[in-house]
């Protein structure tokens, strides 16, 4: 986290500074040369805020440090067991009663690891969690005063207040609230009935955890980037789909819908059997629509049998479009008429050619967000080495000028507030631990 020196150190390099002025040119030449390392080390703290407290990094940036990368897979591991227990107590030789004190030690043990992560997330989240910008820039400075101690302000407490609200509602976090709360809920409800029933239900949003992984994961965040560039395109392909179903649904109901057969035309002449052989209200196919029809299914007033038609009603019809146009065709419902049959094969078609659109748009963005992927990268890389270089000439520079400071500007050095700017960013531009000690 970003290191500031305190009042009393700044006091002392007042003192040095004021020194060197009054001695011979050189020490001034050399003490301006590291009032310019200050001033670059402070820009760099202004344009790359250090959000987050070292706990926060630690849950969140599996990079920060060798610990949080294990507990990144600690955390993997522990939603896996989560999943698979889940998934394998559904099976009859494990489920109802069967190994129950084995799923409930594991619920337990998953719960409780889930439920201290979830407490020190809460409670380490940055002030600047969610805002990007300049206030995000502004958020990290009152972060300071959280580390610091200082709890005086008013807009501290906003910044303070407003981040748990968007910790709470960030869409990952409430699948893990709503996948915890249940289990305690269900502890202080003793007495038996629908809510605990409904709770139970609820339960099974722990298998949606299996999404945390994607925080581990870059290939899973390269997929969410594009899928989320996407989404203006794939929007408007959702409106032509949504139009083309709700159309076509119509078309192929007025088709394959028949006639209407019920009290008023007798059951249209006793020619209208369902599939147990009763006479029942409803739509039946046109004579000699549906080629099954004989005699000997049930018809005894008649040489012929109406079978009902599956296309009651354009809901039905929706679900049989939506089958065919994503070329699936599960069989349960086709069209027996000839029209009807001529507009299956035209909405096949057209889901050939609705399905190819988002696919290519998808790829295209795919390939776009992988190139810019790789391309941030090898930036970085060139940036770190290029920030790298420019500490260790910043460092030879201010060696050299405190090989030759006055005593008061040495035992500031080598004081307690050794941090100095350049431990600050040689931590954050490197991740080491620890800097060259002072001469």
């Amino acid at each position: 986290m970003p290191i500031f020196v305190g009042h009393n150190s700044n006091r002392i390099v007042n003192e040095s500074m004021a020194q060197m002025e009054n001695s011979e040119g050189t020490r001034v030449g050399r003490m301006t040369r590291f009032a310019s390392f200050r001033t670059r080390i402070t820009a760099h703290k202004i344009e790359n805020p250090d959000v987050g407290s070292p706990l926060w990094k630690f849950l969140e940036d599996n990079d920060s440090s060798k610990a949080a990368w294990w507990w990144s897979i600690l955390s993997i591991c522990v939603i896996a067991i989560n999943s698979v227990s889940f998934v394998v107590e559904s099976q009859p030789n494990f489920c109802c009663g069967n190994y129950t004190l084995i799923w409930d030690i594991i619920n337990w043990v998953c719960l409780g690891f889930f439920t201290i992560e979830y407490g020190l997330r809460f409670y380490s989240c940055p002030l600047s969690y969610g805002l990007t910008g300049p206030r995000m820039r502004e958020a990290a400075v009152y972060d300071q005063m959280k580390e610091t101690g200082k709890y005086k302000s008013a807009i501290f407490w906003q910044f303070l207040v407003r981040s748990r609200i968007r910790f709470f509602l960030n869409f990952q976090n409430l699948i893990d609230i709503t996948a915890i709360l249940p289990f305690y809920v269900q502890l202080m409800l003793t007495n038996p009935g629908p809510g605990l029933r409904f709770i139970r239900v609820i339960r099974i949003v722990r298998i949606f955890r299996l999404l945390k992984i994607g925080k581990y994961s870059k290939g899973l965040k390269l997929l969410m980037n594009t899928m989320k560039k996407s989404m203006k395109a794939l929007s408007s392909l959702a409106l032509v789909m949504i139009l083309l179903v709700v159309i076509m649904s119509t078309i192929i109901w007025m088709l394959e819908r028949g006639v209407w057969c019920d009290e008023s035309n007798n059951y249209c002449s006793g020619s209208g059997v369902d599939e147990e052989g009763n006479f029942t209200a409803g739509w039946y196919y046109y004579v000699g629509a549906f080629q099954g029809s004989t005699y000997s299914e049930g018809c005894s007033t008649a040489p012929y049998c109406r079978q009902p038609s599956k296309f009651t009603s354009i809901f039905p019809s929706t679900y049989w479009t939506l089958t065919t146009i994503t070329t699936t065709g599960y069989g349960d419902m086709y069209p027996h008429t000839p029209t009807g049959k001529v507009l299956g094969c035209i909405v096949m078609l057209a889901g050939l050619l609705l399905l190819a659109l988002p696919v290519t748009v998808i790829s295209g963005n795919f390939a776009t967000e992988y190139a810019s992927e790789e391309l941030i990268r090898l930036v970085k890389e060139e940036k770190k080495q290029k920030q790298l270089e420019e500490i260790q000439r910043w460092e030879q520079e201010f060696d050299h000028s405190m090989s030759q400071a006055p005593a008061s500007f040495a035992r500031y050095c080598h004081s307690p507030s050794l941090l100095l700017p350049l431990l600050f960013l040689t931590v954050n531009a490197t991740g080491a631990t620890a800097c060259s000690p002072c001469p």
